[in-house]
């Protein structure tokens, strides 16, 4: 086991590309905002990608053929008409692309986007929301507003025009996906909504050091009691359960993933106390992180 690496794009593409490539498909600046067509752009990636973190928030649409992508640990097998939206710092890897993979690949950062309402959207759903399959004329939309972000990237004559063009039509796409996956889970519209959303991206933000749901209902401007049952009524789980929930599951990742000491993942998670930690990690799964870890090693 390695340590997860962070990777800002620009180093990414030195060590995962390689260097039979044309350069002129790399526009504007890669730490901000890239997007390449599987089918008519000469990337190469180095497969399998390892586990790492990204800086930036990107988007695998697949048309034709396949692809596999984990993320945490989830293992999602693209296939033609398949969106994939992966948020900044999530634990991501690319194991396999079919050699007749078409679609896009794009990713942006926050600066690039500025406000989105549509992302916060996304980005406050389980992550399994994020997955989403386009047919009919919802995937010709789709495949013409990545099309349009396409062309105008390729063809930034004025680089600061075709950026504001790319950002409009983004938020476009962005929407298109939260629309769809919004007629696929009706409870999204429903009253309330908004803030197990709200709650949810609070806690994609700071569940490593915030703890108490206190916190996080007063950040809302709601009592804790409100925030609860709220979520019970569209989770059917706990407002504390959802939060940790996320801890573990960033846990097993890391437990997996990497060779830190226990302690070490204890104090990435917020812990102080390992011992702590373990109490914490054995209630929520039945067994000590040790185990666990030792476990998973076996298979």
């Amino acid at each position: 086991m390695k340590k997860i690496n962070t990777f800002r794009p620009l180093a990414f593409k030195s060590i995962f590309i390689n260097n039979h490539f044309d350069k002129e498909i790399f526009k504007f600046d890669v730490e901000h905002f890239f997007i390449h067509s599987f089918r008519d752009d000469k990337v190469e990636l180095r497969l399998p990608l390892p586990i790492h973190r990204k800086t930036v928030t990107d988007l695998m649409f697949v048309t034709k053929g396949q692809s596999r992508r984990q993320i945490g640990l989830t293992q999602y097998d693209l296939q033609a008409g398949d969106l994939l939206l992966v948020p900044n710092s999530s634990i991501s890897n690319t194991e396999l692309m079919s050699e007749d993979i078409e679609g896009y690949y794009c990713h942006f950062s926050d600066d690039f986007l500025g406000s989105s309402i549509y992302l916060k959207k996304l980005l406050a759903l389980s992550e399994h929301q994020r997955w989403n399959h386009f047919d009919g004329a919802a995937l010709e939309r789709v495949k013409t507003l990545f099309t349009t972000i396409y062309e105008l990237y390729r063809t930034a004559h004025d680089a600061e025009f075709n950026q504001l063009l790319i950002g409009s039509y983004l938020k476009v796409l962005l929407a298109e996906l939260y629309h769809s996956v919004r007629d696929r889970n009706p409870a999204v519209l429903k009253k309330g909504a908004k803030l197990v959303e709200a709650y949810q991206e609070l806690i994609r933000l700071h569940y490593m050091r915030d703890w108490n749901v206190g916190e996080y209902a007063e950040r809302l401007q709601v009592t804790p009691n409100h925030l609860n049952k709220t979520v019970k009524r569209y989770l059917h789980r706990s407002a504390s359960d959802v939060l940790y929930e996320i801890k573990i599951q960033e846990a097993k990742v890391l437990l997996l993933q990497t060779n830190d000491s226990i302690a070490e993942i204890a104090l990435q998670l917020g812990f102080d106390d390992s011992g702590y930690f373990g109490k914490f990690f054995k209630k929520h799964t039945g067994e000590s992180p040790a185990v666990y870890r030792k476990r998973i090693d076996f298979y």
